[in-house]
């Protein structure tokens, strides 16, 4: 049976934090980067072995899970074309890319040719839902 709750582990200022995180920044030597996820192999959210653990940026995570066919659209599994579209939005920004769109006010469709990402992209990180910290 696959758990659909991630263990949490209680800090000393009454707060909690995933275990999963924890245990792989240990491993790491550092705190995860924004765009850093930890990714269950297995599918076990409770299952924090390091074995099945591993760091992934958020857009390969995201289009992990399209191609796994764990995200749907409505109540369907994409069909290949509608996976591929998806993971097209989901491109791997940089810090340094990140910054460029937020600051340089290019234009749109200069960065979505050149960049091959969405305006979908482009908009969450010029209103700071993406890349909060930049």
């Amino acid at each position: 049976m696959v758990m659909n709750k991630y263990k949490k582990i209680k800090l000393k200022n009454g707060g909690t934090r995933d275990e999963h995180r924890i245990v792989m920044e240990d491993i790491i030597g550092r705190r995860l980067a924004f765009n850093e996820v930890v990714h269950h192999k297995d599918g076990d959210k409770s299952n924090n072995n390091l074995s099945n653990l591993c760091v992934m940026s958020r857009a390969e995570h995201v289009i992990l899970h399209i191609k796994n066919g764990d995200i749907v659209i409505g109540n369907r599994i994409p069909t290949e074309s509608e996976k591929i579209c998806l993971c097209n939005r989901f491109s791997n920004v940089t810090e340094s890319v990140a910054k460029r769109i937020k600051y340089n006010n290019e234009s749109p469709s200069l960065l979505i040719n050149e960049l091959e990402i969405s305006k979908f992209v482009i908009s969450r990180i010029r209103r700071g839902v993406s890349w909060k910290h930049i």
